[in-house]
Formats: C-alpha cells, sequence, structure tokens
C-alpha cells in the first residue's frame, strides 16, 4: 500500500519522540477510527527506514516509474 504524505509526516512524528516501528504499528492498529487505511508491519518499517536514511519524506530524485515513451 502507497504511503500519503500524511502517513509520513505522522510516522516521521512518532520516530521523533522516540517510537519505533512496532510501536507506531500497534498504535496505528489501536486506533479505531483509522479504519481501511491500517498499514502492515513491513510498511511500517520501510518507511522508518527511508526516513532514518534520507532524513526526509519528500521522494528522492529520480524515483518512481519511468515515463513511457510512445513510438512515432
Amino acid at each position: 500500500m502507497k504511503l500519503s504524505r500524511d502517513d509520513l509526516v505522522e510516522i516521521r512524528t512518532l520516530m521523533s519522540i522516540g517510537w519505533g516501528p512496532q510501536k507506531i504499528f500497534e498504535f496505528r492498529v489501536a486506533n479505531e477510527y483509522r479504519q481501511e487505511r491500517d498499514l502492515r508491519l513491513s510498511t511500517i518499517k520501510d518507511a522508518c527506514a527511508k526516513i532514518k536514511r534520507t532524513k526526509s519524506i519528500e521522494r528522492e530524485p529520480g524515483s518512481g516509474r519511468p515515463p513511457v515513451v510512445e513510438p512515432r
């Protein structure tokens, strides 16, 4: 599942107060108002690793799918 910008901001904020991926996951699962937006633990771990590595929630330049070139 793709993370929204709000998800990344929340994860970064919780990491800044010392929470790890497991605690963030448990917080999100315990929040009854989330409904369909609950995430897998592996997704949260990947987001935490990216935030630690890049110190940012922005996409890295050149990431994503390359553009499709239409044949002439």
